[in-house]
């Protein structure tokens, strides 16, 4: 287990150093390639799967992350010690400038995050935002 966990550490730490392709931006790159080496992630290093996911909110590939990320939220909160508000609050941050519909498929993937750092009540709060926004906009 600690060869196959230092196997993965190792893999996410060249994540970030990948350059771009012919027909690919590096930050495409990146989030296929966290996209890949995700299934063999011990729990333990969810949560830095988390840290390089963020960056990547405006790429297509990065919605594929969060959403294998979201159904292991708790389980990547324990196991990285993270409080599951402060993770939430991280990686929604990092939709601020994406595109909306980038955001809104985060908001619907981490919909079970939300409930378990905020409760029913969070849940509730994001959806009036939601139409809030969307009246604005209409």
């Amino acid at each position: 287990m600690a060869e196959r966990l230092a196997y993965a550490r190792d893999l996410l730490n060249r994540i970030p150093h990948l350059s771009e392709t012919d027909t690919q931006s590096a930050a495409g790159v990146q989030a296929q390639a966290l996209r890949i080496v995700y299934d063999g992630l011990p729990d333990e290093l969810l949560a830095e799967a988390l840290r390089l996911a963020c960056p990547l909110a405006d790429f297509g590939d990065a919605e594929t992350v969060i959403r294998l990320l979201g159904p292991r939220w708790a389980v990547m909160c324990q196991a990285g010690g993270l409080d599951p508000f402060a993770a939430l609050t991280s990686a929604l941050r990092a939709y601020q400038r994406a595109p909306r519909h980038n955001l809104l498929m985060a908001l619907r993937t981490l919909a079970p995050a939300i409930h378990l750092a905020g409760g029913p009540a969070a849940v509730e709060a994001v959806a009036h935002a939601i139409l809030d926004a969307g009246r604005w906009w209409t």
